[in-house]
């Protein structure tokens, strides 16, 4: 029993194929897998963990947009070769060749109102993931491809749905409402808190203030008061001091005035 298959695409005809050796290869010169146009160049496909190496010469086949010499593949993703799509799968059943197209899976049924399957089908894997009933391994499989910019959502959605058959969608319709009414609050909720933080910063901004006049003040009148200390330790007299200044507005000490 193999876990792991190519589908190879070409000409508009699709073959399967079980990849029951640790080692196979993919191409021209009498390659496991045949595969038209590619003269003698050949890929040699590795099991564990599953690599492709591009060997021979000719153009290199792309994969995720980009030449590839020798890379791990992640299960779904799929290489472009010579006009050729070769398609890596995992969790077979064949024990030998399938020489009959694969046959297609059925998208998800479309809900009421138009929504059409492809949204919902990714409306529903980032349900069962967010709820923690996807496939854990397949949920890591593809994170990693996020990070490698491999990522394709559609095969994303279509994988993680198809592990969770088991599912009920009660579950998923009553986290969905749940969602709904947090986007519907959204914005209010936006608002009230904005509003709140202005308050918060405009109070703070006044004590602040406050805080640096008294702080200011109080420098002030120290320095004040220490110059009024140094003189007087100098044998200055304030009265004299003050009685001068009196006189400078034409009064005197006791209230009177000339």
């Amino acid at each position: 029993m193999s876990s792991l298959w190519i589908l190879v695409t070409q000409a508009g005809t699709t073959q399967r194929y079980a990849l029951t050796k640790e080692t196979t290869s993919v191409g021209g010169g009498g390659a496991d897998v045949p595969l038209d146009g590619v003269g003698g160049a050949q890929l040699r496909v590795e099991r564990e963990p599953l690599r492709v190496t591009h060997t021979g010469n000719g153009a290199p086949p792309f994969c995720g947009g980009a030449p590839l010499t020798s890379r791990e593949i992640a299960p779904g993703e799929h290489v472009e070769w010579a006009g050729a799509r070769l398609e890596f799968e995992r969790e077979a059943s064949l024990e030998e060749v399938a020489v009959e197209p694969a046959p297609a899976t059925p998208p998800a049924p479309a809900p009421a109102g138009g929504f059409d399957a492809p949204t919902w089908q990714r409306v529903r894997a980032g349900l069962l993931v967010e709820m923690g009933h996807a496939d854990k391994r397949a949920v890591k499989r593809w994170q990693q491809a996020v990070v490698d910019g491999n990522f394709r959502v559609d095969a994303a959605a279509q994988e993680l749905t198809e592990g969770a058959r088991n599912v009920d969608d009660s579950i998923l319709r009553d986290r969905a409402g749940r969602l709904m009414r947090d986007f519907l609050m959204a914005p209010l909720t936006r608002g009230v808190r904005g509003a709140g933080r202005s308050v918060r910063q405009g109070a703070k901004g006044f004590v602040a203030m406050l805080l640096s006049q008294a702080l200011a003040l109080l420098v002030y009148s120290l320095i004040v008061l220490l110059s009024m200390l140094v003189l007087r330790y100098q044998g200055t007299g304030y009265d004299a001091f003050f009685d001068r200044i009196l006189a400078l507005f034409g009064l005197e000490a006791g209230g009177g005035s000339h």
